[in-house]
């Protein structure tokens, strides 16, 4: 993969060492060394991620989706048949049913249980258990008659995980685009765990990215997803060998340099000269300015939406 620089991995650790008199290669080690320096490269590349995003942007599409998640749908009344491991007397069920879970109570026995939804009647007033959770066989009980309680859980909204992202140079997500559905809406975890009732989603495609794996939910008003496309900033390449160039613009060397010559100078023992105290400072206070300027121009554009009534 071609990197930001023509600069090697050898030149910069030379150069660091030679600044900070750390030229022992035993200390540190060329392991440490190297580890500390990807360390830096990762740290600057995240500071530069709102500012300048010199990696650019790359696209791929999310396969190999699969059902992980249900929501409750309760009700009462039906009954229980413990030979065929039906479920009768429910309304409302379809197709989109099989797949989730029926918790049952029998409260003259004060028995209860979880079974998978095998299959529901063409009419959807039934709905027949294959296996009772922890087990392999379905629930064998006396009848249970109308009036006792219980529940459906259906995989509705669906939640999806994506393919496993490990493999993929992600550095952040920029969007997620469904070609039936348009942009998704980015949430955080705890967002993503209770979007379902939240009515603002109703008629949108959610996302949650969370480490190596994304979770995509759909609203109520969203009938099936679309092809969904994801955009992201990659990372830069990592340094495993002396020979590698360091992936950062070349205006950015000296400064990744500079921050191995103060970790080198504290490993060492030595103190730090002013100058090196915090090589990436300047770079600190830009990413700062520029995140609060993107957040302001978000504020805007939603209070923008507010006043219009979207």
């Amino acid at each position: 993969m071609a990197t930001l620089s023509t600069t090697t991995w050898k030149q910069v650790d030379a150069q660091a060492r030679m600044l900070s008199g750390a030229t022992d290669y035993s200390n540190p080690n060329a392991t440490t060394q190297m580890r500390y320096g990807n360390l830096v490269l990762h740290k600057i590349a995240r500071l530069l991620s709102p500012i300048a995003k010199p990696w650019g942007r790359s696209t791929t599409a999310l396969t190999n989706l699969k059902a992980v998640g249900f929501v409750h749908y309760p009700a009462s009344g039906g009954s229980y048949d413990s030979t065929t491991k039906t479920l009768s007397g429910v309304t409302g069920l379809d197709q989109t049913y099989v797949g989730g879970w029926a918790f049952i109570v029998h409260f003259g026995e004060a028995t209860g249980f979880l079974c998978l939804i095998d299959t529901v009647a063409a009419a959807g007033t039934s709905a027949v258990m294959k296996v009772q959770l922890g087990t392999s066989t379905a629930p064998t009980i006396n009848p249970i008659v109308s009036n006792s309680l219980w529940a459906i859980l259906k995989p509705n909204p669906v939640f999806y995980e994506g393919a496993n992202l490990g493999s993929t140079n992600i550095f952040d997500v920029v969007k997620v685009v469904d070609a039936t559905n348009g942009n998704s809406v980015r949430l955080s975890s705890d967002e993503f765990a209770s979007f379902a009732n939240n009515p603002n989603y109703d008629s949108s495609v959610v996302v949650e990215y969370a480490g190596e794996s994304m979770y995509f939910g759909k609203g109520s008003g969203v009938s099936s997803f679309g092809t969904l496309t994801m955009t992201y900033d990659e990372k830069p390449v990592t340094i495993t060998a002396a020979t590698d160039t360091v992936d950062l613009p070349e205006e950015y060397i000296d400064m990744f340099i500079q921050e191995l010559v103060r970790w080198d100078l504290n490993h060492i023992s030595l103190p730090v000269p002013e100058q090196w105290v915090n090589p990436l400072q300047t770079l600190e206070e830009e990413y700062k300015r520029t995140r609060k300027e993107n957040t302001m121009k978000i504020s805007q554009k939603y209070r923008v939406a507010d006043r219009s009534g979207r």
